[in-house]
């Protein structure tokens, strides 16, 4: 890929290595392309954001092996003309992890999107349709509330095509469980 002074010159049409390129020179942004070719640049987290990532990250190595638990990896999105690429805030990976920047979705158990007020739109309606598209069992949206709590909604693939929402769960109740509870089939929470 060229660069220039004022910037990056980019190819007329980008790959998933293009992608990695960028999001390896650009230490503050990352970079995800759509299967339809769209390039999507998502600045810093906020501190809240981050906060987040980390606290799920620990909650989900109580139960989970910690070498199984990636933030900042690409997942590879099938399409109809190409492949695209996204990198969701956190991955529970099926078995240890392979040494590549894009992973296929069949390796991934589980993806969690943490929403910020530019991005509810793509994390919750186009993320979902590609990581389900990519075979993704798992697919957690959680979504910051008004009273800086937190709320999660479960989704699991069905039939290799399509997300069921499982519940929406406070971060209260997610943590009173062990991961390995709450992606187990057919768990739901208390009424």
């Amino acid at each position: 890929m060229d660069t220039d002074v004022a910037g990056w010159r980019l190819p007329p049409e980008l790959t998933l290595h293009d992608v990695a390129a960028l999001n390896e020179q650009d230490e503050f942004h990352r970079y995800e392309l759509s299967p339809e070719g769209v390039l999507t640049v998502m600045p810093p987290a906020t501190t809240d954001h981050a906060a987040m990532v980390s606290r799920l990250m620990f909650w989900l190595g109580e139960s989970m092996p910690a070498e199984h638990i990636l933030h900042g990896v690409g997942v590879r999105i099938p399409g109809p003309l190409r492949e695209g690429g996204r990198v969701p805030d956190l991955v529970l990976l099926r078995d240890a992890p392979a040494v590549t920047v894009w992973l296929p979705g069949r390796a991934v158990h589980l993806i969690v999107e943490i929403t910020s007020t530019g991005s509810q739109i793509i994390d919750d309606m186009i993320k979902p349709r590609e990581y389900a598209a990519a075979r993704v069992r798992h697919c957690w949206t959680v979504y910051p509330d008004f009273d800086r709590s937190w709320t999660i909604t479960r989704r699991v693939l069905r039939d290799n095509v399509i997300y069921d929402r499982l519940d929406d769960l406070s971060l209260a109740t997610l943590l009173e469980h062990s991961a390995a509870e709450l992606l187990a089939e057919g768990w739901s929470a208390p009424a």
